[in-house]
């Protein structure tokens, strides 16, 4: 796994963010939490999938309202 090249993109109210596992390990130092670069990727890629079964789900529901 390389930790470098994984980016998640998270819409914003206004626009995309990148997030890489750097930004992953700053943004939860922010908050108190250690991680290392590979734990960090393991997280991103953990919210992509999480992501995908969302969306999944989401169109799966609407398809069976219409």
């Amino acid at each position: 796994m390389k930790e470098e090249g994984q980016n998640i993109e998270i819409a914003n109210t206004s626009s995309k963010v990148k997030l890489n596992s750097e930004k992953v390990v700053k943004i939860l130092e922010k908050y108190g939490t250690s991680v290392s670069l590979e734990e960090a990727g393991i997280i991103l890629e953990f919210l992509r999938k999480l992501a995908d079964v969302a969306v999944n789900q989401y169109i799966a529901y609407r398809k069976r309202k219409e």
